[in-house]
C-alpha cells in the first residue's frame, strides 16, 4: 500500500512533475510580488520552470521557480474551480544544486 503525500493539500494525488506550459508561467508572473513580500527579497529573474497538480475542489500546485543564478523558489498555489486569481499558500527558497565540469 502507498503512502500518503504528507505535503497533500488534497485528496488527489500530484502529477508527476511536468515542464511550465502557458497557464503556469502566467500563475507564477501573476504572483511574484506575493512572493517576494512574503520572502521578503526581490527577484530580478522569476521564471516558472516544472510543476505538479492535483485537483481538490479547485486546482492546487507546487511550482519551482528559477530565481537567480544561485537558487530557485517553491511556489504551493491554489486556485478555486471557476475563480480567476490563484492564492499563494506558501513559498520557500532553496539553493540551486551545484554542477563541476570534469
Amino acid at each position: 500500500m502507498a503512502s500518503k503525500d504528507k505535503a497533500s493539500l488534497g485528496d488527489g494525488p500530484w502529477s508527476p512533475w511536468k515542464d511550465a506550459d502557458h497557464t503556469v508561467k502566467g500563475i507564477c508572473y501573476s504572483l511574484k510580488a506575493v512572493a517576494e513580500e512574503k520572502l521578503g527579497q526581490t527577484f530580478s529573474v522569476f521564471e516558472a520552470l516544472a510543476y505538479q497538480s492535483q485537483r481538490s475542489a479547485g486546482n492546487h500546485y507546487r511550482i519551482k521557480v528559477y530565481g537567480g543564478v544561485d537558487f530557485y523558489v517553491q511556489l504551493k498555489v491554489f486556485q478555486e474551480t471557476n475563480c480567476t486569481f490563484p492564492s499563494l499558500m506558501d513559498a520557500t527558497v532553496g539553493e540551486m544544486p551545484k554542477f563541476t565540469c570534469v
